[in-house]
């Protein structure tokens, strides 16, 4: 089950040992790339939102002898999960995957656990909804219990605001949030059995809710010494334990350190890779394809590279940079600094936009190298003031 384009994800290499016994399901905005590649290929429309995933899965399992099912985004997590445990297939079950998903079973697991979180709620009703504002303060936030990448996620400031929002939601998939103000790290690594086999933090540049005002995000990798790489290593150990051991299992996990007092707040778990060029950044410092990894896994097929991961030294971070309302004319391709290791062009042009809907929605976006965080950060940002001059709009 995979919708990401075969630039990205280059299925009929990473499994050609077994090309002959793969059906894929993916969406018709990536089947192109897949089209010769295995014997069965099924197109559904609306890939993240349709039953018709569920439906194909169900067809495949009930007249093949379906060994695996690889699933590699967060919408398909559940759904692999289902089919799984529908068909008695191995893998991740959903039991063990409703608590990376489900951010409400999520965070009472992890708050069962001893681990600090931000004040949560699923409310009842609009009134046990401004019970939770009078009781934690403005701004709350509120967010899809099943979301991903920031999609649907607002901080709401006042009580009309609320009562907005809560409208237009359909409340079994509201939660509602402490507001906690600070920066936001994401930790990205794999995990089996419940312990990391590697763990990789980073911090944000700006947040994820940046694309809300086309502002651009970004992350950077932390320096081994810095006293924060300890603290968010621990926190990921500790984040681990408190959910279900799944088998090997790329993990992002994102927390929150509280301006006020330095502690860290756990904010979001997912057993999946991160989106944005985590995924890019991992490789260059882990000399694995962390995606190559996990569907090789998934598939039952030999990995690539070693077991044992180690982090090199040199230091990786990426930037998105979103869409604003407008006619997007051109993109120009840059001379580039030999410390961008990629730049992608990721809109096509003329174009109309109305804004990023998401936190991965972006028209050009790059992947840089550095020695240090400091380094890397100044580059980032440096290069995204530069990076913005590449665009026409109208």
């Amino acid at each position: 089950m995979n919708r990401v384009p075969a630039g990205l994800t280059p299925l009929s290499e990473w499994l050609a040992e077994v090309a002959d016994d793969v059906a894929l399901v993916t969406s018709p905005q990536a089947a192109d790339g897949y089209r010769d590649a295995f014997p069965t290929l099924i197109e559904v429309d609306d890939y993240p939102n349709s039953d018709g995933v569920d439906e194909a899965l169900d067809r495949l399992c009930r007249s093949n002898d379906v060994t695996r099912i690889v699933h590699v985004t967060e919408e398909d997590i559940l759904r692999a999960a289902r089919a799984r445990d529908r068909h008695g297939v191995p893998g991740q079950s959903l039991d063990q995957a409703l608590p990376f998903r489900d951010k409400l079973v999520m965070k009472q697991r992890v708050a069962a656990a001893g681990l600090r979180t931000p004040g949560f709620r699923a409310p009842r009703d609009l009134d046990d909804a401004r019970s939770f504002a009078a009781e934690h303060g403005w701004p709350v936030v509120i967010k899809p219990r099943l979301g991903f990448a920031s999609s649907g996620v607002k901080v709401v400031r006042t009580a009309d605001r609320l009562t907005e929002e809560i409208a237009r939601r359909e409340l079994s998939d509201v939660l509602l949030e402490e507001y906690i103000p600070g920066p936001v790290y994401h930790i990205d690594g794999e995990a089996e059995a419940g312990v990391a086999r590697y763990i990789c933090p980073s911090r944000y540049i700006n947040n994820c809710l940046s694309f809300h005002d086309s502002v651009p995000l970004g992350s950077v990798q932390l320096d081994a010494d810095d006293p924060m790489t300890a603290r968010l290593n621990t926190f990921t150990r500790d984040a681990l334990s408190a959910l279900p051991a799944c088998e090997r299992s790329p993990f992002h996990l994102e927390v929150m350190l509280r301006e006020d007092d330095g502690q860290l707040y756990f904010c979001e778990i997912a057993s999946r890779l991160g989106g944005a060029h985590v995924p890019q950044a991992l490789t260059y410092r882990t000399g694995v394809n962390p995606a190559q990894a996990t569907i090789r896994f998934q598939a039952g097929l030999p990995l690539p590279g070693t077991e044992s991961i180690q982090l090199a030294d040199e230091l990786y971070g990426w930037v998105l940079v979103p869409p604003r309302s407008g006619t997007l004319l051109a993109i120009d391709n840059p001379d580039l600094p030999d410390w961008v290791r990629e730049f992608h062009i990721r809109a096509e042009t003329p174009q109309e936009f109305t804004g990023a809907s998401a936190s991965i929605d972006a028209i050009l976006s790059f992947v840089a190298q550095g020695e240090t965080s400091e380094i890397l950060e100044r580059r980032l940002t440096e290069f995204t003031h530069v990076a913005q001059r590449f665009t026409k709009w109208m």
